[in-house]
């Protein structure tokens, strides 16, 4: 065939990836030993990440980093969509949470992709689009409570994951001092227990604040008022 002329090939028993070489050999036996030793590290880059080891290697430590990791396993019907979400999560940037694909590929959600998922230590999520898990996966799945989840259209997908990195994040928070007030004498009530009479020092005291009470510099209550007057 001359070039940019659509061909047929018959007997190819997988799904090849957009961008993989396609060679002419001289001889059947050729063929053979090529298909034979690519089959070979494809299995081996299947069958590593399935061991504790393996998949440590591929999910760093960030423990002591302020980056979160957010692991994704990613698993859809053809080449073209797969790439094509890929793109988009890309397109996501954080400076305080990354997407780590864990594994991608076409097909359908098979008992080494939950494993993975199951493996890791930090937060992955299993997505799928346009396939299922087969019944091994499936199981595997409800046993070890791995959450799969299954879209249709890819820009939802993309919000979830997006959802997802929201979630990781912490939220900011910001201490205000409202007022400072000073314990001038305690009163004992015998229904009630200690009041503390308080003189205001500066700015102002409501109901709703929280409180921090100091003892020589010491800090031996924080939490809510219980009732001001």
């Amino acid at each position: 065939a001359k070039p940019s002329v659509p061909v047929e090939i018959i007997g190819i028993t997988g799904t090849p990836d957009a961008g993989d070489d396609f060679k002419v050999v001289e001889n059947e036996t050729k063929a053979k030993e090529i298909a034979s030793y690519r089959l070979s590290k494809s299995k081996i880059r299947v069958t590593e990440p399935l061991t504790k080891e393996n998949l440590e290697k591929q999910l760093s430590d960030k423990s002591n980093e302020k980056i979160k990791e957010l692991g994704l396993v990613l698993k859809s019907d053809v080449q073209g969509s797969l790439e094509a979400i890929i793109n988009g999560i890309e397109k996501f940037k954080n400076d305080e949470i990354k997407i780590k694909i864990i594994h991608k590929g076409v097909g359908e959600i098979n008992q080494s992709d939950v494993a993975l998922a199951v493996a890791s230590e930090s937060s992955v999520l299993t997505v799928g689009f346009n396939v299922k898990p087969n019944n091994l996966a499936r199981d595997l799945a409800k046993r070890d409570k791995i959450e799969i989840k299954f879209f249709t259209v890819i820009y939802e997908l993309l919000d979830y994951i997006k959802d997802s990195m929201s979630g990781l994040l912490v939220p900011d928070k910001k201490e205000v001092l409202n007022g400072k007030a000073k314990i001038k004498e305690i009163f004992k009530m015998s229904k009630i227990g200690k009041i503390a009479g308080c003189e205001v020092i500066e700015g102002k005291i409501e109901k709703t604040a929280k409180i921090r009470l100091l003892r020589d510099n010491k800090v031996i209550y924080d939490g809510k008022l219980n009732s001001l007057k």
